[in-house]
């Protein structure tokens, strides 16, 4: 127990997570429920299951008919019948030699014909998945991203901090939380959540454990500025991401309809938003650390700021 303390108290260490003349004791002082409070993370499951509710209903009811009426089929392959032995030994070795076949055949009293029509189906159920599927996942995002981003903006546009950035550190961390900043960062953090959970029910990517981390380590860095009252960043690092992130997935949804034209101009799309907001906005127009260094010292007047 000891040691687990210990380590809590390295991993919190306040010269890491705080500036100068700040502490953990002043953090909790700010007890008044305007004030970010690690508890409000907890708010973000029941967010990420109605958003969990809400795509299953929009890709159900408005993104497969779409994908239907832009030339996406909806037949299914057909489903390898569940039999334990054959997955697990599926899952084992993926390709399976004859010799095994014959054991298989031989162990399940099946004909080794019957076993490698079986395995056909279960690498065609894996390996291609459908068109139609894919195109409703992006559906989705794009529809999240474009949402969230608009929300976003509207909320960030009469927020000093959103056109200086100085702003993030006047009185920090003296910084109240207004509902629609409170809002946006739980219904982001429950979207990432949802993205976590789904993640093993959608169409597996060779990507999936790199986005897997990605969504882990995006929850992370959201709790930590929340619990350190960083979320004035931490809004400006959202807007300016999401905002990348929708010709992103035009561009898949075009993909996956087959209209390589408009593919092709929606990644050029992509590829100035990506360029503009992550390797311009994000790491110049910010620069938080550059921000703080330069702040006027506390008695030469710094504006107060809600």
């Amino acid at each position: 127990m000891a040691a687990i303390w210990h380590l809590k108290n390295i991993f919190w260490n306040e010269t890491i997570w705080l500036p100068d003349k700040l502490n953990w004791d002043i953090i909790r002082k700010q007890e008044r429920a305007s004030y970010a409070q690690f508890n409000d993370l907890y708010y973000a499951f029941p967010v990420a299951i109605v958003l969990l509710f809400v795509r299953f209903c929009v890709e159900r009811f408005i993104f497969t008919p779409l994908g239907i009426c832009l030339g996406l089929k909806a037949t299914h392959p057909k489903k390898a019948a569940d039999n334990l032995v054959l997955e697990k030994a599926f899952q084992a070795n993926g390709r399976i030699s004859y010799k095994q076949i014959q054991g298989l055949a031989k162990q399940l009293e099946w004909t080794e014909r019957k076993i490698e029509r079986w395995l056909r189906q279960r690498t065609v159920q894996q390996k291609k998945p459908q068109a139609l599927s894919k195109f409703t996942e992006s559906s989705w995002r794009f529809s999240f991203y474009s949402t969230t981003f608009l929300y976003g903006f509207y909320t960030l546009y009469d927020k000093q901090w959103f056109w200086d950035t100085k702003y993030c550190w006047y009185d920090y961390p003296d910084h109240s939380v207004t509902n629609d900043i409170w809002w946006y960062y739980m219904i982001e953090l429950g979207f990432y959540w949802s993205l976590t959970f789904s993640q093993f029910m959608d169409v597996k990517r060779k990507d999936f454990f790199q986005m897997f981390i990605h969504h882990i380590i995006t929850i992370m860095l959201l709790s930590f500025s929340w619990a350190c009252n960083f979320w004035r960043i931490g809004t400006l690092v959202l807007v300016i991401h999401d905002f990348a992130d929708i010709p992103l997935e035009l561009t898949k949804m075009a993909k996956y309809i087959g209209h390589k034209q408009l593919t092709d101009s929606l990644f050029l799309i992509f590829a100035v938003a990506w360029i503009a907001s992550r390797l311009g906005l994000f790491p110049c127009r910010r620069g938080f650390l550059h921000d703080y260094e330069s702040l006027p010292h506390p008695t030469e007047g710094v504006p107060a700021c809600q």
